[in-house]
């Protein structure tokens, strides 16, 4: 049995086989660009990175050679968000966690939702580089691209959505967006 680890970052990805002994069998890493938007703004062309990742997988498998990768499992930059239009595709490159775009946004839906309230829904403190301040930010200042907006995804679910598997996101890559309620699991 082998078992293939994905590793999305925030400069590359890296695809590792491992055996049934968690040996690991072989490894390809690819680099990509992040997106100059502005002063300290930055984002990441999502369509670019699943290319990348399609690049590294093709290289693990043949480097397998007849071994059959058995399962798989997703690690992913947490905080980032991407927005999906209708029939799942992207509507615009994803906002980087340590952008600051979503500052005030957060501020101004924090104070007006209740800090406290938020953070014992969430678990997680007003910060702008929580998913829910990108999404607050587009909404603001990028109406035309918000309007077609249908799904939002992590990395996680939408790199399974391009893979054809039903998209998924686990609690705790979740509870970064502050879009769950970690007490109901919701």
């Amino acid at each position: 049995m082998h078992i293939l680890g994905l590793d999305i970052g925030t400069t590359g990805c890296k695809a590792v086989a491992f055996n049934d002994k968690w040996d690991i069998e072989t490894i390809s890493y690819r680099e990509y660009d992040l997106i100059a938007a502005g002063r300290n703004r930055f984002d990441l062309d999502q369509e670019e990175i699943w290319k990348k990742i399609q690049e590294a997988i093709v290289e693990v498998n043949n480097s397998l050679g007849n071994k059959y990768i058995e399962a798989m499992a997703i690690s992913a930059i947490g905080d980032v968000i991407i927005p999906l239009g209708k029939d799942q595709n992207t509507i615009r490159p994803s906002i980087l966690d340590f952008d600051p775009r979503g500052t005030e946004e957060m501020q101004e839906f924090s104070n007006e939702f209740g800090i406290k309230e938020l953070f014992n829904i969430t678990g997680m403190p007003p910060l702008y580089i929580n998913s829910l301040a990108k999404m607050l930010w587009i909404k603001k200042n990028e109406p035309q691209n918000y309007s077609k907006i249908k799904h939002w995804a992590t990395y996680e679910d939408f790199i399974m959505r391009k893979m054809g598997l039903d998209p998924v996101v686990s609690h705790s890559l979740a509870a970064r967006t502050m879009c769950f309620d970690i007490r109901r699991n919701e």
